[in-house]
């Protein structure tokens, strides 16, 4: 098979590529990088022929190995963890890259052999054996490779290394190496192959950068202990760190400064910490000085006693004076040297030593002491050492003395006073708690502090339950009440009285008084609520204004029943008498013309029509008298079924107008169904009857909101009813008046009727709790709305 090792070499080396974008840049998936040394085109080429065609060639040998090593590299990196891959990365690139490089110097070597070769024979006989240089080139490359397998075992070590290293190249210091732990101390950034000065310019000032040009120049080694140096973090803050160093010159055999080799160590913890502990002594020390404690250490085992010129003031003795532990125990008031004994005893046993005694100085004036101090213990809890402070406490203990007089006057003052205060509070409590009144006392946090009996009694809560508890807390309905916000308001000083207020919590109505209580300096500590239960009157009250409202309501029904009897008495000295005087007129024309058959039968047919108008009257008044607004007969009504009713008796009026009716589907409504037949029949007769051409008649429906404000979902809802017509119509100045009873706007001979039909209409509306309004427009047609509640 034939190869390119030119296109192989650099096919391996944009592999390299490949993997430093896929671990640093996330730039490409890597499954398609996964590949065994077997699997390639080189090496299927290698184990195919290459191995066994070449195998006289020293490199080809040599490559295999390479090509096997490389390929093992990139597969350790790509099964490397993603949470540890660019800790590890850098090792295994580095490998890869020298690898690779390696490679391609090989892959050179055996193609000018091979071009060698070619330019000898113009066949292709056998490769001939290769002489005693060819044998030694063969050693020299194994000798190069055992030399880079050293090279990756140190570059292993030092990336690997717990301290601090780097390499830094050439006089401007360019980092050409540098180790993980290096790059976690000076943060996630780019250093490679960039100046030291650009790469980390918050070291100006620090002296650094003229530290390294010193090495470099006069090729001494530095080695730096605790140094502070002030590192710039990923998230721009400055860490102020400290390090041990050592910059060593890189000279090449020529005596010639080709780099810095960089090696040291994070010890800012050891130092941070030492610091803490000599300010946390120079703190104590001074803590000691301001109480004006005296210090001592004494040596159990040898005796050796150390103690402070302060100790010495306090026994008594001059500045400079020498005493033993014997001299300081001999000190100890006689009477308080048991305290002592006990003291060490326990101390023995706990480690911690502490004891109040009185010492006796040389000038014989008598002091109280007190003594703290710690005992350390051997492995075999034998007392070692023992450390301690003294402090005169004389002052103390006198004014503890004073104190303690004093408490014993105080309390019995104190005891009589509440005794006082407490038969007071007795009193009060009875006095409030034999109230019928709710009583309640709040803090300015609105907790309870104070409930009667009969408080306690209503809000059916034990105290334990309700004492010491914010008022919302208790009944979070509250928060949605004026007496929130009254509360409140009497928390700033306002006097709250509220006659008439619904308790959402008892169920009922109370006359509610807020008192704000202030202290001495005038600031309200709490608030003090009564309540007065006014149910049973607000209750009667209401009854008394339901009653009043009824009343109201039936005056209003006689009102109305007193207009629609005027409206009859109307009927009966008018419309009525106008029939019966053309029937008496008739009546008595046909006795005077008995002997005039033609003239008697106009004069009985006037007559019958006269009858008959004044039937048609009495019918609709007794139609209209009928009409009543009880609620026993409402129910859903279906209005497509009682449009349909009202079209078949009026159908042959719609055959002989040839009109046409049009309706939707109607929505049904709540109400009474014989009341809105006879609406329907109302207002669709009167559209078929008040017409001067073919009658057109619409009816529709629809939902309407009403705003108001009162109503909690915004409005009430109306089912709204449309009966349009293209009749002859009229001026809307009459709009009123076609709604009253017996009024007209067309002459009877036209149009015939007895002027009771929208009466009627108003009055059905009304029934419903409803209203009807109507638009028209001469010669343009009437629109009747009518407003049914949903």
């Amino acid at each position: 098979m034939n190869i390119d090792l030119t296109c192989e070499s650099e096919n391996h080396v944009r592999l390299r590529d490949q993997l430093h974008s896929f671990v640093f840049e996330n730039k490409k998936h890597a499954d398609d990088l996964r590949c065994h040394h077997y699997e390639c085109s080189l090496g299927k080429w290698l184990y195919a022929e290459g191995l066994e065609k070449f195998k006289k060639i020293p490199e080809i040998h040599i490559l295999e190995k390479m090509h096997s090593d490389l390929h093992h590299r990139i597969i350790e990196l790509l099964d490397t963890d993603k949470v540890h891959l660019k800790e590890k990365a850098s090792v295994l690139l580095k490998e890869i890259e020298t690898l690779s490089a390696g490679m391609t110097a090989t892959i050179t070597g055996i193609q000018n052999k091979l071009r060698i070769h070619q330019f000898s024979s113009l066949h292709d006989p056998p490769l001939p054996e290769f002489n005693h240089s060819e044998q030694l080139n063969k050693a020299v490359l194994e000798m190069n490779w055992d030399l880079m397998k050293e090279h990756d075992t140190l570059f292993d070590f030092f990336m690997q290394a717990p301290g601090l290293f780097c390499v830094l190249k050439g006089p401007r210091h360019e980092f050409q190496l540098l180790n993980p732990s290096y790059k976690q101390v000076i943060g996630n950034r780019e250093l490679k192959g960039k100046e030291i000065r650009k790469a980390m310019p918050e070291l100006e000032g620090q002296g650094v950068f003229e530290l390294l040009d010193k090495v470099y120049e006069k090729q001494r080694a530095f080695t730096g202990k605790e140094v502070p140096v002030v590192f710039e973090k990923d998230d721009g803050t400055l860490e102020k760190l400290y390090v041990n160093f050592i910059y060593k010159p890189i000279i090449n055999r020529r005596n010639e400064t080709t780099g810095i080799l960089v090696f040291g160590y994070d010890v800012s913890e050891q130092v941070n910490l030492r610091k803490r502990s000599e300010e946390n002594e120079t703190r104590l020390k001074i803590a000691i000085d301001a109480a004006e404690m005296g210090s001592f250490e004494w040596n159990m085992n040898s005796g050796e006693f150390i103690y402070s010129e302060r100790l010495l003031k306090i026994f008594g003795y001059p500045k400079g004076f020498e005493i033993s532990h014997k001299m300081f125990a001999d000190r100890i008031h006689p009477d308080d040297r048991n305290i002592r004994v006990r003291a060490i005893e326990k101390a023995m046993r706990s480690g911690m030593l502490l004891y109040e005694a009185r010492i006796i100085k040389p000038n014989n004036s008598t002091r109280w002491v007190k003594f703290c101090g710690r005992i350390l213990f051997d492995k075999k809890r034998n007392p070692r050492k023992m450390y301690g402070t003294t402090l005169d406490v004389t002052d103390q203990k006198t004014l503890n003395e004073r104190l303690e007089k004093n408490v014993v006057l105080r309390t019995k003052e104190l005891t009589l006073k509440n005794e006082l205060l407490s038969k007071q509070k007795e009193l009060s409590d009875r006095v409030i708690n034999t109230s019928i009144d709710n009583i309640a006392v709040l803090d300015t946090k609105l907790r309870f502090l104070i409930l009667n009996d009969n408080a306690l009694k209503a809000y059916r809560k034990k105290p334990d339950k309700i004492i010491g508890q914010q008022i919302h807390k208790v009944f979070p309905q509250v928060l949605q009440t004026s007496m929130y916000k009254d509360l409140r308001k009497a928390l700033k000083g306002e006097v709250i009285h509220n006659f008439n207020y619904r308790s959402p919590i008892l169920k009922g109505y109370f006359e509610v008084t807020i008192l704000p209580l202030r202290d001495n300096k005038n600031k309200v500590f709490s608030v003090l609520m009564i309540a007065h239960d006014n149910t049973s009157i607000v209750e009667a009250s209401e009854r008394l204004i339901s009653a009043n409202k009824k009343l109201e309501d039936k005056n209003a029904v006689l009102e109305k029943n007193n207009r629609e009897l005027e409206a009859f008495r109307y009927i009966a000295n008018h419309d009525l008498q106008e029939p019966l005087r053309k029937i008496q007129i008739f009546t008595g024309l046909i006795a005077k013309n008995l002997q005039n058959p033609p003239r008697v039968k106009d004069y009985l047919e006037n007559i019958t029509h006269a009858s008959r108008s004044m039937s048609d009257l009495i019918r609709a008044v007794l139609d209209f008298s009928k009409l009543s607004s009880s609620e026993d007969g409402f129910s859903t009504v279906n209005l497509d079924d009682v449009l349909t009713a009202t079209l078949d008796k009026l159908q042959p009026v719609i055959k002989a107008k040839k009109a046409l009716i049009r309706s939707p589907k109607l929505l049904p409504v709540f109400g009474i169904e014989e009341q809105l037949k006879q609406l329907f029949f109302c207002l669709v007769s009167n559209g078929l009857k008040f017409s001067d051409k073919k009658p057109v008649v619409s009816i529709t429906s629809k939902v309407i909101v009403q705003n108001d404000p009162a109503s909690a979902d915004g409005g009430n809802k109306y089912i709204e009813l449309v009966f349009k017509d293209n009749g002859i119509g009229f001026e809307q100045k009459y709009s009123e008046q076609v709604f009253k009873m017996f009024r007209r706007l067309q002459t009877s001979k036209l149009f015939p009727g007895a002027g009771i039909g929208l009466a009627m209409v108003k009055k059905i509306a009304e029934n419903h709790r409803g209203q009807v309004f109507v638009k028209s427009e001469p010669g343009k047609g009437t629109s009747f709305y009518v407003y049914l509640p949903l």
